[in-house]
């Protein structure tokens, strides 16, 4: 009984220390997370300044002080319709200031930034349910992975992809905290947040309608009925927003109308494909994850996941839509990303185990967070030259200078430089 005893407490003496060392790392830890979010938030907002190009957007709404209305962004000629998607931005006239300086624009994507980084820590915290130290670091990796790669849609204000990433890092969590507590606020704010969301950008609707449909699909006999109905709630907001886009914009579309040649449409499908699944390396990643998944359903050795299947499957459907769509910018991928992190780190602990999955996150950390200090660099360069450019110009009116743009004939109506020369006359 006396060794027994001996060995009982010997265990509970190696728990408590073990416990203590645990609350520890999670303290140091948490400083780095607050540190690393206080330095990148800081140069969100350091030397804030208009880049002369896709600002003129907002320079001349809210930078104005003039509101965002819907209707500067509905456009049946051109088959555009996003019009909640700078209604944000009127935010900034609640500040003080006839004239809204760009400051208060950055200091709105500072703001979101700081939530999308909060949403990251609780989504991974619940997910992985840290017991050890190896789990901490595992959750402040992820952190790190995603607030890297996307910070630089933070630290310009030329589109609002740094509201769709902030909402959908929210929308995420919501979402996990629904069906582990079952509260219907939980099941609220995700469905409000995608029915703003899918106004926001015409191929927002993927995300919400893919989350839907897999998860009835695939989870029905698992899901409550207020689950079930939930899930309906937040695919029928994107078949409304099919309707209204079908028969309010895409049949009043004239024939002669272009998009955007800067997004696409001059690069064939396997083109635009290999161009971003080679930026997108995460997300072959979440694909082999996806595919070790498959394999256990489909042997039986393993049940459908109502949550982080069902992430999985609309990452892959946000990466596939957007492929047909010929969206070549990386930034339309963003979310496909947020929404297989909480996957990939769950089934890669289950699958890859502790070790080997924080070895593969610190990898993609470093891919992703070697690029920052060059990204901050640039940016801060970019402002301040600007700055000077701007000022030497009011500076020039102001001694009586006249003032003359000048610029070339050219034919392409579709070359970027043209389109590129047009909104910096825009701008200025």
């Amino acid at each position: 009984m006396r060794h027994s005893d001996n060995n009982n407490w010997s265990n509970s003496v190696f728990c408590m220390k073990e416990k203590k060392w645990f609350n520890v790392a999670a303290i140091v830890l948490g400083v780095v997370f607050v540190i690393l979010v206080g330095v990148l938030s800081f140069f969100i907002v350091h030397n804030a300044e208009w880049l002369i190009g896709d600002d003129a957007i907002l320079i001349n709404k809210t930078g104005w002080g003039t509101p965002f209305s819907i209707w500067t962004t509905i456009q049946p000629e051109s088959g555009r319709f996003f019009p909640l998607a700078y209604m944000h931005e009127n935010i900034v006239l609640l500040f003080p200031g006839e004239m809204h300086s760009v400051a208060q624009h950055y200091v709105l994507n500072m703001i979101l930034f700081i939530l999308l980084a909060l949403a990251l820590l609780k989504t991974l915290w619940l997910t992985i349910k840290p017991e050890k130290i190896v789990d901490l670091f595992i959750v402040l990796i992820s952190v790190i992975l995603c607030l890297s790669r996307f910070f630089i849609t933070y630290c310009n204000v030329f589109s609002t992809v740094y509201l769709y990433l902030t909402m959908t890092g929210i929308v995420i969590l919501c979402v996990m905290q629904y069906y582990t507590t079952r509260k219907k606020v939980y099941a609220v704010v995700p469905t409000i947040l995608f029915a703003y969301l899918v106004f926001c950008g015409e191929c927002v609707f993927i995300a919400p309608l893919a989350l839907g449909v897999v998860t009835l699909l695939f989870g029905y006999k698992q899901l409550s009925k207020e689950q079930k109905i939930f899930n309906i709630c937040i695919v029928s907001v994107p078949v409304l927003f099919l309707l209204v886009y079908f028969f309010g914009i895409y049949l009043q579309k004239t024939p002669e109308s272009l998009y955007d040649p800067s997004h696409g449409t001059g690069v064939t499908f396997f083109e635009n494909a290999l161009k971003i699944i080679k930026g997108q390396k995460f997300l072959i990643l979440a694909a082999l994850v996806w595919g070790i998944r498959q394999i256990a359903l489909i042997t039986k050795k393993d049940s459908y996941h109502v949550l982080y299947d069902s992430f999985l499957w609309t990452a892959g459907a946000i990466l596939l839509g957007g492929l047909i769509l010929k969206l070549d910018w990386h930034l339309y991928y963003y979310s496909a990303m947020l929404y297989a992190l909480p996957s990939v780190v769950f089934f890669g602990k289950k699958y890859f185990k502790e070790i080997p999955l924080l070895i593969i996150l610190v990898l993609f950390a470093i891919l992703y967070s070697y690029k920052v200090p060059r990204v901050i660099q640039t940016n801060q360069k970019d402002r301040i030259k600007h700055k000077e450019f701007v000022t030497y110009i009011v500076d020039q009116h102001l001694q009586g200078q006249k003032i003359v743009w000048h610029e070339t004939v050219t034919n392409d109506t579709t070359s970027f430089d043209l389109i590129l020369r047009n909104w910096k006359r825009n701008a200025l």
